[in-house]
């Protein structure tokens, strides 16, 4: 909220606004949560003080739900299937695709894992 009440400052001081006005807009853009960032929002309506620090970071999660479960088993299906069919090549093709895939542009840890294990094998 202090970012809000600097702008309206600033918006004062340029001759926008008058001053009455911006210590009347405050706290009516405050209870609207106008100009407040959506986690301070969802923070002081649920009563929450530290929201969770990983959640906007990269950092990737082992599991991020049962949606990493099913692409990976897709994953070994499909590499264990190249294998039977196909020459020695192809699962390597394939393993260097889906990790191109799933690992460097969706950052899914447990495809990852397997890619790298069945690279390995």
């Amino acid at each position: 909220m202090s970012e809000l009440k600097v702008a309206l400052e600033d918006a004062a001081g340029e001759g926008i606004i008058s001053s009455g006005q911006a210590e009347r807009l405050l706290p009516y853009l405050a209870a609207r949560n106008i100009g407040v960032l959506p986690a301070q929002a969802l923070s002081s309506q649920h009563g929450q003080d530290d929201p969770n620090p990983l959640e906007d970071t990269e950092a990737p999660r082992f599991v991020r739900g049962f949606h990493d479960v099913l692409i990976t088993i897709g994953v070994i299906v499909l590499l264990i299937g190249l294998w039977g069919l196909a020459n020695r090549y192809a699962p390597i093709l394939a393993i260097v695709v889906l990790a191109e895939i799933l690992v460097r542009r969706q950052r899914l840890a447990l495809p990852a894992v397997v890619l790298t294990v069945a690279l390995a094998v």
